[in-house]
C-alpha cells in the first residue's frame, strides 16, 4: 500500500487523510491496550447498552463522548428535534448524524446492543457484570 498524499486527502475542502501503510503502523506504534478484538466487541456492547448517558452525551468518532452542553449548534427550539441520541459528524462537527433516531428506534438499537451483549457473552463464556 502507499501512503495518500495530501492532495489526494482533501475532499471538498475537508481533510480526509488517514494512514493506510499498515505494515509501517504495526512496526512504529504500540498501544498499551492487550484487550483481544472480543474482549473489544464485548466492550463496545456493555459500554452503549448499558454505561453511555444518553440523555447527556454525544457519540463522537473523533473525541470520544462529550457533553451535550459542548455542542451548542445541536440545540434547537424545533419540537421535532427530540431525539435522545445524538452522533456529531466528524467532518461537520456542528451536525448530529442521529437527529432522525426516534424514540423508539433509540430503544430498539439500545435493545440490540444489549442483546449482541448477552450473545456474546454466552459464546465468550463470560458471565454477564451488572
Amino acid at each position: 500500500m502507499r501512503p495518500i498524499s495530501p492532495t489526494e486527502a482533501q475532499i471538498d475542502g475537508r481533510d480526509v487523510w488517514f494512514f493506510d501503510d499498515i505494515d509501517l503502523l504495526r512496526r512504529s506504534w504500540k498501544s498499551p491496550n492487550t484487550d483481544s478484538i472480543s474482549e473489544l466487541l464485548l466492550d463496545f456492547f456493555r459500554y452503549f447498552s448499558r454505561d453511555f448517558n444518553y440523555g447527556s452525551s454525544v457519540a463522537s468518532i473523533r473525541a470520544g463522548h462529550l457533553p451535550k452542553d459542548s455542542f451548542e449548534p445541536y440545540k434547537s427550539n424545533d419540537p421535532r428535534d427530540g431525539t435522545s441520541l445524538w452522533i456529531e459528524d466528524p467532518f461537520a462537527t456542528d451536525f448530529n448524524v442521529g437527529r432522525c433516531v426516534t424514540r423508539d428506534g433509540l430503544y430498539t438499537i439500545r435493545g440490540e446492543f444489549m442483546r449482541a451483549l448477552r450473545i456474546l457473552n454466552a459464546r465468550h463464556g463470560a458471565p454477564m457484570a451488572p
